[in-house]
């Protein structure tokens, strides 16, 4: 085998909470959210000389998926091999979809293909996870992004170790995206004032999901989280009041500075036309939940 390909959809979450551990495979977040039909390809193909590739521009700095690789030998024993690695991303990155834990879960689906599937899809699932913790660029997205669906992150922490209890929902739904821009997650979570909000909103809020777990309520709930935490920006809440005025549910993203709703299919046309009078210097996008999670796409 010289060659291998895995995508991972792209993941948002509505209400979270920080959960902090000694053991990196326990630590991450509580809380819910769903995955999209949209998100990140990786191909891995052996090589004369290690090369990374993101969306067709060479990359020098690709601190995750460096991590991605050598945690996968670390882990393995198996001999350091020169590799080529492409990755493709069909949503906007550093917005709130979770992209750098799908270019981290599909990335290491592909190398453990490549090598002849030495590790469990769980286990190799883990170290995308470990790598995000180490780089600081997520805490619980890589568990959703395998999972796929809507979900809810009932224990934190690394595939494996974690635990998600699937939510059931229509595949007729379809979310509808809102982006103006990416927001710092790592900077954001560094902020103690925020992270006591988000915790002290999101544990609370989750209970409450728990009890009621149907999109309507976690639409519901993921509102509820944004006013709480004081994320709303200037930017989105015009776009957010012309939502709620027309009856629709909106939240924003985390961390993104965007707006999304969940609507059945026969909607999308009606909330598309009230994003369209916000869309200029914006992604508008539309996406089914994707069921899968990550997956292996071709081995050659």
């Amino acid at each position: 085998m010289n060659e291998a390909e895995a995508f991972s959809p792209g993941h948002v979450t509505g209400l979270f909470s920080i959960h902090e551990d000694a053991d990196p495979r326990r630590k991450g977040s509580l809380g819910a959210g769903f995955c999209v039909a949209l998100g990140v390809s990786s191909r891995v193909a052996e090589s004369e000389r290690e090369l990374y590739i993101f969306d067709g521009q060479l990359q020098a700095d690709v601190p995750v998926s460096r991590a991605v690789v050598r945690l996968f030998f670390e882990h393995t024993g198996l001999p350091r091999q020169p590799l080529l690695v492409t990755q493709t991303s069909a949503l906007p990155v550093g917005c709130g979809f979770g992209t750098s834990g799908a270019g981290a879960l599909s990335l290491v689906l592909a190398l453990n293909a490549l090598c002849g599937a030495p590790l469990a899809r769980e286990e190799a699932a883990a170290l995308a996870h470990l790598a995000e913790l180490e780089i600081g660029t997520g805490l619980g997205t890589v568990i959703g992004e395998l999972s796929g669906g809507m979900e809810i992150r009932a224990a934190a922490g690394a595939p494996g170790t974690g635990r998600v209890i699937p939510v059931p929902f229509q595949e007729s739904w379809r979310a509808v995206f809102l982006v103006f821009g990416p927001l710092s997650t790592a900077g954001l979570l560094k902020q103690p004032a925020l992270r006591s909000r988000i915790n002290s909103a999101g544990l609370v809020l989750l209970d409450e999901f728990k009890a009621n777990p149907t999109p309507d309520c976690y639409l519901a709930l993921a509102s509820e989280f944004t006013r709480r935490t004081g994320l709303l920006t200037p930017l989105l809440e015009p776009v957010v009041q012309t939502l709620e005025s027309a009856g629709f549910t909106p939240a924003m993203l985390m961390f993104g500075e965007g707006v999304y709703t969940l609507v059945p299919e026969e909607l999308v046309s009606q909330v598309t036309s009230l994003l369209a009078r916000f869309q200029k210097g914006a992604h508008l996008l539309v996406t089914p939940i994707d069921p899968q999670g990550g997956r292996v796409i071709h081995v050659l």
